[in-house]
């Protein structure tokens, strides 16, 4: 194959993707194949004690990246 004759770019909906959910180094959960700049729809949240859940939706794009950091004020890695 000449790399000339390659494209130096490509229509988006030719792309398709999977998405990983990872917890640091360890993969939690995958998508099916999505075409890139697909939008999907993302719910999460946390729960308080005495308050119940507090919930957020999101609207993510096949393609983007995202990371989820928590400031959980000194509590170990266990009770996370």
């Amino acid at each position: 194959i000449d790399p000339a004759d390659i494209p130096d770019t490509l229509p988006g909906y030719l792309i398709h993707l999977n998405g990983e959910f990872s917890i640091g180094d360890e993969v939690a959960a995958t998508t099916s194949s999505l075409t890139m700049g697909t939008e999907l729809l993302s719910e999460m949240g946390y729960w308080q004690p005495g308050r119940g859940w507090k919930t957020t939706t999101n609207r993510p794009v096949a393609g983007e990246y995202r990371a989820i950091a928590l400031d959980l004020q000194g509590i170990s890695p266990t009770q996370a």
